[in-house]
């Protein structure tokens, strides 16, 4: 079973120039992968759509990590961080 982490890495990997490998749980989504206003709209959606939750915007704009975000989710899946 794919941990959380792996699972971002892909979805990541979509919005991004970046390979999997690429991708560290330290990287920052707008300074280290680029991702504009527009592309976290989309990586919301999709994160809510391959993790079956529903992410609170004031939740998203606190994440500022790949980390960040695989907390947020694990939260929300009731799983330990």
């Amino acid at each position: 079973m794919e941990t959380t982490f792996e699972q971002v890495k892909k979805v990541i990997s979509n919005y991004t120039d970046f390979s999997e490998d690429e991708i560290k749980e330290e990287s920052r989504l707008t300074s280290d992968l680029g991702l504009t206003s527009f592309d976290l709209v989309c990586l919301s959606i999709s994160v809510e759509d391959n993790f079956g939750i529903k992410l609170e915007s004031k939740d998203f704009v606190a994440i500022n990590t790949i980390k960040d975000l695989c907390n947020a989710i694990n939260r929300y899946k009731g799983e330990a961080v």
